[in-house]
């Protein structure tokens, strides 16, 4: 019985922790957030992508429990954009200078799915902002050729408080399996 009271809270357990889901972002009405993947039309950090209107994500590896994303906007022309991006975990760092977000590909980067280049400008000019609470990553981006770029790295454990959660629900099935045997 108590086996299959504990098979049965691993399973739920397991259902509970849900798939790292892509991040969501509120953008100016003109403007889409767009997954890098479906387009791959041009090297990332070149400046040769040049699209007006168009924030484009790219989920990167996932190393010791870090996910990583490349957040980037290139347009055509000079463009800004202000808006809030949702990732479905919480974040924990972001890599917003030229040095960083090259340091940072050389780890994180899907090679040989997407090309990375390496042009001088990445990364966020003088003006621009990028801010995180939580997971809820703000920007407020001004950009030209080779656009900004930026590597966000959130979690993908649960937090603490899910596994005490879910220990605690383990601890009281436990307790009933006892005291039900007990009983019988």
């Amino acid at each position: 019985m108590v086996r299959s009271i504990l098979t049965t809270a691993a399973a739920l357990a397991f259902v509970a922790t849900p798939a790292l889901a892509q991040p969501t972002a509120t953008l100016p009405g003109t403007f889409t957030f767009t997954d890098w993947l479906t387009v791959n039309n041009a090297p990332v950090g070149a400046g040769a992508v040049d699209d007006n209107n168009v924030v484009y994500f790219l989920q990167e590896r996932e190393i010791g429990g870090l996910q990583s994303w490349l957040i980037f906007f290139d347009p055509a022309a000079s463009q800004g954009v202000i808006g809030t991006i949702l990732f479905p975990s919480a974040i924990q760092s972001i890599a917003t200078s030229t040095a960083d977000v090259t340091v940072t590909t050389a780890t994180y980067q899907l090679t040989p799915t997407v090309s990375y280049a390496s042009a001088a400008a990445t990364g966020l000019e003088a003006g621009d902002a990028a801010t995180f609470a939580g997971n809820v990553l703000s920007i407020d981006w001004q950009a030209s050729d080779p656009g900004d770029h930026i590597r966000v790295i959130t979690t993908t454990v649960p937090e603490p408080a899910t596994h005490a959660l879910i220990g605690a629900g383990m601890a009281l099935l436990m307790g009933f399996a006892r005291r039900r045997r007990a009983g019988a």
